[in-house]
């Protein structure tokens, strides 16, 4: 590039070859260049260069961007670079960071993470995950979201590897886009909801674990719609509130509710593959219910006939009149272990049997729902066959 240009506009596309470029300080402005270069492994940005629009994206080879200090826009750039591994911003750079050599290009005054990549551990200290900041980042396996996050974007385009999500936020305050598992936009318009950030035209990123951090509590509209993998999900034990349609379309065959739920969002198990939904809460009027037109929406439409609610001792009859609930065509109380619909010394047995590794462990024999089969849940039965 000669040191007479100061604007690259939309040149070296998928120039094949090329493996090596050397930018001239003169260059203020660097603006939808430098795509599908598939053979460069190493950028560095110049002193010199302000502004980066639209470029250095699908990369094939790309693992290591070094941004300088005189950078002070970048946007929709070093996307869909697998193999990217390493970025470092200038620490003279007054506009954006890599703190904690988090492998990231980090908006300084917002807290705001903007271009990731397959190495990237977001810090404690974002708040805002931008639109595409992980866009195919197909080299990512796993991803750790930070209580910080108040704000996510459709950050995860096209992260087709991407199999574990710990997530910590407390409470997401914004969804917006969010973007776990779709790779690009389909045509789906949901008459309730709204258009799903998970429906897509090509391929579905699916997670095979998702881990909620303790602290968590609410889950975000749609949140992991669609997702085909995860068989058991653990909820947090502080969770209140399950947005609509978090899980709808999904391949879950058992959840526990807590015990201390407020609010369960319609649509948010549609068309899923329950079996079994241990509600430790008391109150059936945690499940949302709406009436549009001659139709009645509720948090478990569409879920298998054969489902299998279990609720707290003495409730079941309340949870069976209400509309709620009605998807379930079985319910137990959790104190009838074996679901004879009855509470005797048989259920006792059952959960000795269960601590003496006799039985299968589920979830049918942690009565008190606290994670452990133990000698409280034999008490709680016998007290419930007592009349206690």
């Amino acid at each position: 590039i000669p040191s007479s240009v100061k604007v690259v506009f939309n040149a070296f596309i998928d120039v094949p070859g090329l493996k090596h470029i050397d930018i001239p300080e003169t260059v203020k402005t660097i603006y939808g260049s430098f795509v599908g270069i598939k053979d460069v492994e190493h950028i560095v940005i110049p002193e010199g260069i302000e502004r980066i629009y639209q470029s250095f994206t699908h990369c094939g080879d790309l693992k290591s961007v070094k941004i300088s200090s005189t950078v002070n826009s970048c946007n929709h750039s070093f996307k869909f670079c697998p193999k990217l591994e390493s970025i470092v911003v200038s620490e003279e750079n007054v506009t954006y960071d890599s703190r904690a050599n988090c492998n990231a290009i980090i908006y300084t005054t917002g807290n705001s993470l903007i271009i990731g990549c397959k190495t990237t551990i977001i810090p404690e200290t974002i708040t805002y995950i931008a639109s595409g900041a992980f866009s195919g980042c197909s080299g990512m396996v796993s991803i750790h979201i930070p209580s910080s996050v108040i704000e996510i974007k459709d950050a995860f385009l096209g992260c087709s590897n991407l199999r574990v999500l710990r997530y910590d936020p407390i409470s997401i305050f914004r969804v917006g886009l969010i973007s776990i598992v779709k790779s690009s936009w389909g045509p789906f318009e949901d008459p309730i909801i709204g258009k799903s950030p998970f429906v897509s035209d090509n391929s579905v990123v699916q997670l095979d674990s998702v881990i909620f951090g303790p602290e968590v509590v609410s889950i975000p509209d749609n949140f992991l719609w669609g997702q085909q993998h995860i068989k058991y999900l653990e909820l947090p034990p502080n969770l209140i509130h399950i947005g609509q349609n978090a899980f709808g379309n999904s391949c879950i065959e058992e959840i526990v509710i807590p015990e201390n739920m407020n609010y369960i969002g319609k649509l948010s198990f549609s068309n899923t593959t329950l079996k079994n939904v241990y509600c430790l809460s008391p109150d059936p009027d945690i499940a949302e219910t709406e009436q549009v037109s001659d139709s009645t929406y509720t948090p478990f439409d569409g879920i298998p006939t054969n489902s299998v609610l279990h609720v707290p001792h003495g409730r079941k009859e309340i949870f069976q009149q209400h509309p709620g609930w009605n998807s379930f065509k079985e319910i137990y109380e959790l104190t009838d272990v074996n679901c004879d619909n009855l509470t005797d010394i048989a259920d006792v047995n059952q959960v000795i049997n269960v601590m003496l590794g006799k039985a299968e462990q589920t979830s049918a024999g942690d009565v008190n729902g606290d994670g452990v089969v133990d000698i409280s849940d034999v008490n709680m039965v016998i007290n419930a066959m007592l009349g206690k």
